[in-house]
């Protein structure tokens, strides 16, 4: 439907063209060499509109596939949105994977893309937005498989109501284990850093 309301200009030219050799079908019958004439013009015309129907569906065609690699403002907005819904829904340290919109490298992109035309269009972003997107960009790590998401945060109750003992050393080994997976998923230093230097990247860029 797209195509066709996309290339609506080039379908009617085309039914033109058959209109006139319909028209021409008639003519024939009464004035032969005005038809031969007619008919000759048409033919090139017809040719004309053929061809350029096959470039533009051609290009639709490129364009189509080219597109699915790409991402608009708007389209990684939303899927930042939704990225912090699905933070949101969860107060647990380590959140469901099944819960993430997309895979974490489209989440990433849609970072990158977005930022990089706010600043484009705006000149520089806000430092509470920058914070917000830094933040919530660092915590991609808490996104781990469903079964894995739901042992650690049973353990996370564990440890909450004191049903692990810390002088056991299979208790504090599943402790340790714990805080170490949850500083890096609750702060990935890595991440944050990362993304602040995209940003300073996109200042740089914006100011040449």
């Amino acid at each position: 439907m797209k195509y066709l309301k996309d290339n609506l200009h080039i379908i009617l030219a085309s039914l033109i063209i058959v209109g006139v050799f319909v028209v021409l079908y008639f003519i024939r019958h009464i004035s032969p060499s005005f038809a031969e004439y007619l008919g000759n013009l048409s033919v090139d015309v017809g040719v004309l509109v053929l061809i350029i129907f096959a470039y533009e569906g051609i290009k639709y065609s490129i364009n189509k596939n080219h597109g699915r690699a790409l991402m608009t403002k708007e389209q990684a907005e939303k899927i930042i949105n939704l990225y912090g819904g699905a933070i949101a829904q969860n107060e647990n340290a380590f959140k469901c994977l099944s819960t993430l919109p997309c895979s974490k490298g489209k989440i990433r992109y849609a970072y990158f893309k977005f930022i990089s035309c706010y600043i484009d269009d705006y000149g520089s972003m806000p430092e509470d937005i920058t914070e917000n997107l830094v933040t919530t960009y660092s915590l991609l790590d808490a996104f781990v498989p469903d079964e894995e998401a739901k042992q650690l945060n049973q353990r996370q109750g564990l440890i909450k109501n004191h049903k692990l003992d810390k002088t056991n050393p299979e208790d504090k080994k599943l402790i340790d284990e714990y805080f170490f997976l949850v500083t890096n998923a609750l702060a990935n230093m890595k991440y944050r850093e990362e993304l602040h230097e995209f940003i300073g990247n996109c200042y740089a860029d914006k100011n040449k």
